[in-house]
């Protein structure tokens, strides 16, 4: 017989595609991941996982880098000086008088 396992839990599924378990309770709450109930567990057919995985668009090295060259940016730090905007609240503006 093949051991080979039909199902995975939540959190297997998540260590198998190295994502968190939240993201893989996010997918399957949208639809985008297939999920049984078996009393009180939520399992994943190893299959639906595939076909997920396989659903999922194709990244090039390219735009890798491009996604990680964009988070590799630094943040603004915006504050009401480098904004140009007046932070102000009403109970200051009348204090300025």
């Amino acid at each position: 017989m093949n051991n080979e396992r039909l199902a995975l839990s939540v959190e297997e599924a998540a260590r198998r595609i190295s994502v968190c378990s939240k993201t893989v309770h996010n997918l399957i709450r949208r639809g985008q991941l297939q999920a049984r109930k078996i009393g009180s567990r939520t399992v994943i057919l190893v299959s639906d996982l595939e076909k997920f995985l396989e659903s999922r668009q194709k990244v090039s090295a390219v735009e890798r880098c491009r996604r990680r060259d964009r988070k590799a940016e630094p943040e603004l730090n915006v504050t009401p000086e480098t904004s140009g905007r007046d932070f102000r609240t009403p109970t200051d503006e009348g204090d300025a008088e």
